[in-house]
């Protein structure tokens, strides 16, 4: 089961120092031993994500419904400028489109070398099926989508239910 402890984070056990200290990075302790939450080693995968809070404890988020991922490989002579208001405005959309939880694009950064020509890729994560759906049509979208329409050679997208 997971609980709050007294120092805020999330963690399998009920934290409750012996000498009643607020927590600290080395961790908390309950009965003498150490907990499993401590902030600078990784806790196994769960069914939800997890990030540093700004205590450099982890804070659990609710985990993704749906995945949409564009794979792009540009036309020849496309520009940085171009692809700089491409991702401003991709930046753009967990401000302007309900439902919409993260937005990354930009270029591969796997050492693999597998991308098969793709020089980009947008990949958005949303709260359900339905926010996707919404998604689609919304205004904030369509210029983003004319912009990858106008600019790519070849795009892939590919939606994974998270």
């Amino acid at each position: 089961m997971v609980v709050a402890g007294p120092c805020g984070s999330l963690r399998r056990l009920r934290c409750r120092p012996l000498d009643r200290r607020p927590a600290t990075a080395e961790g908390c302790r309950d009965r003498g031993r150490r907990t499993t939450h401590r902030p600078d080693r990784p806790r196994p995968a769960k069914a939800r994500t997890a990030r540093r809070g700004r205590s450099g404890h982890t804070v659990t988020m609710a985990a993704p419904s749906v995945v949409h991922v564009v794979l792009v490989r540009w036309k020849p002579g496309v520009g940085s400028a171009e692809l700089d208001e491409l991702t401003a405005l991709a930046d753009a959309f967990p401000d302007t489109i309900p439902g919409i939880m993260a937005v990354h694009c930009g270029p591969s950064s796997s050492p693999e070398g597998l991308e098969d020509g793709f020089d980009w890729a947008l990949v958005v994560s949303f709260e359900s099926s339905s926010a996707r759906d919404d998604y689609l049509p919304h205004p904030a979208h369509q210029p983003v989508a004319q912009l990858i329409s106008r600019l790519a050679e070849r795009v892939v997208v590919f939606d994974v239910d998270a």
